[in-house]
C-alpha cells in the first residue's frame, strides 16, 4: 500500500489563493496550473521519501516534527504521521514571507 497525503484546512486554502492569484490577478492560468501540478508532485514525492526533507527548527517547540520542502518560490510544510503513515500538508506558503509566523 502506497503512503498518501491529506491537505488539511489551511493548506487547501494556500493552494486556492495561490491559484486565483496567478490566474486571476497575474492573469495567467497556464503558469497557475503547472504550479499545481509541480505542487501534487512534490507531495507524491514526500509521500515516498517522508524524512527526506529537513525538520524545522521552531523555537519554543520541544517536539517539532514539522518539515518543510521547497518548490520555486514556496515552502511546503509538512507532518509525517507515523502511526497513521500519512503525511499531512499543513501550509503552502510564500517563501519570501516570515512562514514561521504564518504557522
Amino acid at each position: 500500500m502506497e503512503r498518501s497525503y491529506k491537505l488539511l484546512q489551511k493548506a487547501r486554502l494556500d493552494l486556492e489563493n495561490i491559484f486565483r492569484y496567478i490566474s486571476i490577478e497575474l492573469i495567467n492560468p497556464e503558469s497557475a496550473f503547472q504550479l499545481i501540478n509541480k505542487f501534487q508532485e512534490k507531495f507524491n514525492d514526500i509521500c515516498k521519501f517522508p524524512k527526506a526533507y529537513s525538520l524545522l527548527e521552531i523555537s519554543g517547540l520541544n517536539d517539532n516534527r514539522l518539515r518543510k520542502s521547497i518548490v520555486d518560490n514556496f515552502v511546503i510544510v509538512y507532518l509525517f504521521d507515523e502511526e497513521k503513515d500519512i503525511i499531512n500538508i499543513v501550509r503552502v506558503i510564500y517563501a519570501k514571507k516570515d512562514y514561521i509566523k504564518e504557522l
